[in-house]
């Protein structure tokens, strides 16, 4: 039985993770003049009494675990090539990463699934996979609602916040400071041409642009054992570009890279939300979050539905795996 392929582009979730946390270390930099210029909005919208309260923000409110989905679009921004959720702790400053595959078969005939259909009028089909959601419901504002509904029935958790960035997003990223140095385990070339993927990488320790780290990220032909080898060069990529940034003490280099990289990014975790967490996520150890025990994949099963192959979730076999990691 052959399955469809999974495809874990943990360059998505590596932009909204060091992008999150360049942000807030920009704002931790410039933490009293952001309080002072947005303490008129704060004190307008009656979310606290008095501007003495903005002065000490983060102490006034009481800091939570927080639970993020990220979506990763395909070059067509059409497609969720994916979905994956994190989780922050700040008592450890630990997240916790649960991937879902984006061939997951979601059937609106299900209980579980049938309340989200009857709500939402934009759900004119009885199934389809995960990556396909987002398409078939508009590819607007009200699709990212609809897959954070799924998605929570999915993992059994609520979500808090959403953030989706594009490939582009990663790459300028890349660009802006400078590249990142890797060592490529062997020689990388593959050509496909109805997806305009070209892919020629050299084995060896270099400096990679933008636009060559997305072939390293892309690339997955030629390892043994298929994707897990293509999710190991992307974790070691990205811990290496965690590692740059973070190495970044300039505050106009830092606002520079948030401004290009947030072009590529839409999200509803807001400045203000983002000033809870500035002492917690800069405590983050970029090596610690992709260590096996703190990331786990939906456990599925293939099977071959009206024609097409599809990952189906098997329940039982999630709870366990959610219980253990969370």
């Amino acid at each position: 039985m052959k399955k469809d392929k999974k495809i874990f582009l943990f360059s998505i979730l590596g932009v909204f993770m060091i992008l999150t946390i360049v942000l807030l270390k920009f704002i931790n930099l410039n933490f009293k003049t952001l309080a002072s210029s947005i303490e008129e909005d704060v004190v307008e919208n009656n979310v606290y009494e008095s501007k003495e309260d903005v002065q000490y923000i983060e102490e006034k409110i009481n800091v939570e675990e927080i639970t993020g989905m990220i979506i990763g679009m395909d070059k067509s921004k059409g497609l969720t090539d994916v979905v994956m959720v994190a989780k922050f702790d700040p008592s450890d400053s630990s997240i916790k990463l649960i991937s879902i595959p984006r061939d997951l078969y979601i059937n609106f005939d299900e209980p579980r699934f049938s309340s989200i259909k009857e709500k939402n009028k934009e759900i004119n089909i009885g199934y389809c996979k995960l990556t396909e959601l987002y398409n078939y419901t508009g590819r607007n504002e009200k699709s990212i609602e609809i897959i954070e509904e799924v998605v929570q029935v999915i993992i059994g958790e609520p979500i808090d916040y959403y953030v989706k960035v594009d490939l582009e997003g990663f790459k300028a990223i890349i660009d802006v400071i400078g590249g990142v140095e890797v060592d490529i385990p062997k020689d990388m070339h593959y050509d496909d041409y109805s997806q305009d993927l070209h892919i020629h990488l050299e084995k060896g320790l270099q400096l990679l642009d933008g636009e060559k780290a997305e072939q390293l990220v892309r690339y997955r032909h030629g390892y043994v054992d298929g994707d897990f080898g293509r999710i190991r060069m992307q974790q070691m990529l990205l811990k290496n570009l965690g590692e740059k940034v973070l190495e970044i003490r300039n505050p106009i280099k830092i606002f520079e890279l948030v401004k290009e990289a947030f072009k590529y990014v839409e999200t509803d975790f807001t400045i203000v939300d983002g000033i809870k967490y500035i002492k917690y996520l800069l405590d983050i150890d970029v090596n610690t979050i992709f260590k096996e025990e703190n990331m786990v994949t939906i456990p599925t099963n293939g099977e071959k539905i009206g024609g097409l192959w599809y990952e189906v979730q098997d329940e039982e076999k999630t709870k366990e795996i959610l219980d253990e990691l969370l």
